[in-house]
């Protein structure tokens, strides 16, 4: 979407009767959020009604975001820097993105809620509303999806469905904070329990996750094995993998899967390395040194340029996981670096975005045995993806099958 500048006197208008709305109470305030409730449900708005309605609900939202934590500035100022920092106003100019509006499903149903989810809701009888058809979308100004996503509207980043897998072995600890930090853009949250011996399973139900138990104990490999297959079954168009640790940071789930979705990249990961925040999270030494050894030693065999291969944040392209022969792969911890050689190999579009790690006691963590175990692993798939890339020898984890037609990979 491109940005086109609003009339500076029909900004002013509007700021005008924006701010002493806000300010004088809430009843007033109210008012003003069901009149952008109402404009943000008519089916196919007309591109003035939704960048109206997109401009107040951004003023609002960002006095009310600033209001209590700068209560001594005035409220003109309140509005205008945050709105220049989020690159909205440039000299002067207000920036609206041109027809700003996210597509919903149109098979979906959206209820206001009763209870004041956000600052602009109050109480009322909830309000429901659906496409007539199948075949009609309906929109949302792109300011006020964050209310929306969280009253159950089905919101999309390019149209495309985001799905959260989780590869969960006695994560009960960690899982309620992780869960709670993924962002609303989310449409489906799905956790495959590797026959935990805690409450994970039961927690992840209570959580509202789409929860898949395995009879017995998978390994590390074969619980993504299930969690791809899956997200897939569910109609996933981009598929991020997070750890329920709590090592990496969930609310990155967003730029991560929108590099996915704007068909950027095919693969994208959240590097522990990039920013230098690896040691000051607490990566043991030892696992420092053996992550930059291996990943030097994997980028001079493989011929890429990544920053690091291990992380256990990522997202895929549905086309990438269904061109990958995944079932082929280790059901240990080598799986998550047979899956990115595979992918390598498959001529797949790389991004990386920086991710903060943290160390700590709930954290899971393998051990230096099976850290050994898994480096000499990290070898041997780099040797036969260079057998592979030679055509000298192709190991069955590099014999990749026939390719969807509509696959965009190379």
């Amino acid at each position: 979407m491109g940005l086109r500048a609003l009339d500076p006197e029909r900004y002013g208008e509007l700021r005008a009767e924006a701010v002493p709305k806000v300010i004088a109470n809430d009843r007033e305030f109210h008012r003003m959020a069901k009149t952008l409730e109402d404009l943000a449900f008519r089916a196919d708005p007309r591109p003035e009604e939704t960048a109206l309605a997109e401009l107040l609900a951004r003023l609002v939202q960002d006095y009310d975001d600033r209001r209590h934590r700068l209560p001594s500035l005035p409220p003109h100022k309140m509005i205008d820097f945050p709105m220049e920092q989020r690159g909205l106003r440039q000299a002067g100019r207000v920036l609206l993105e041109a027809g700003g509006v996210f597509p919903v499903r149109a098979d979906s149903e959206m209820t206001v809620p009763t209870a004041r989810s956000r600052s602009w809701f109050g109480a009322r009888r909830p309000r429901r509303f659906s496409a007539r058809s199948k075949d009609e979308a309906l929109f949302i100004p792109a300011a006020l999806a964050p209310c929306y996503t969280a009253c159950g509207a089905e919101v999309l980043i390019n149209g495309k469905k985001i799905v959260v897998v989780l590869p969960a072995y006695n994560a009960e600890k960690t899982l309620e904070v992780t869960v709670r930090e993924l962002p609303e853009i989310v449409d489906e949250r799905i956790l495959v329990d590797d026959h935990s011996s805690d409450a994970t399973a039961a927690l992840a139900r209570k959580l509202g996750l789409t929860v898949e138990v395995h009879p017995q104990n998978r390994g590390y490999g074969g619980n993504q094995k299930t969690c791809y297959a899956k997200a897939l079954a569910e109609g996933a168009d981009v598929v991020v993998m997070l750890h329920p640790d709590y090592q990496y940071n969930p609310l990155l789930v967003t730029p991560i899967a929108t590099m996915i979705a704007y068909g950027v990249y095919d693969l994208a990961l959240g590097s522990r390395i990039l920013g230098a925040g690896a040691l000051r999270g607490g990566m043991p030494l030892y696992k420092y040194i053996s992550n930059r050894f291996l990943t030097a030693f994997q980028n001079l065999m493989m011929g890429a340029k990544l920053s690091e291969y291990h992380t256990g944040f990522r997202a895929f392209s549905r086309e990438l996981l269904e061109t990958l022969p995944l079932e082929e792969n280790s059901d240990d911890f080598v799986f998550d670096n047979q899956m990115l050689a595979q992918a390598v190999l498959a001529g797949a579009r790389f991004g990386e975005i920086s991710c903060p790690t943290r160390y700590f006691a709930e954290a899971s963590s393998i051990n230096f045995r099976r850290s050994t175990i898994y480096g000499l692993g990290v070898l041997k798939t780099s040797v036969l993806f260079r057998l592979a890339r030679w055509g000298v020898y192709r190991s069955r984890i590099f014999r990749f099958p026939a390719r969807p037609a509509a696959s965009g990979l190379d």
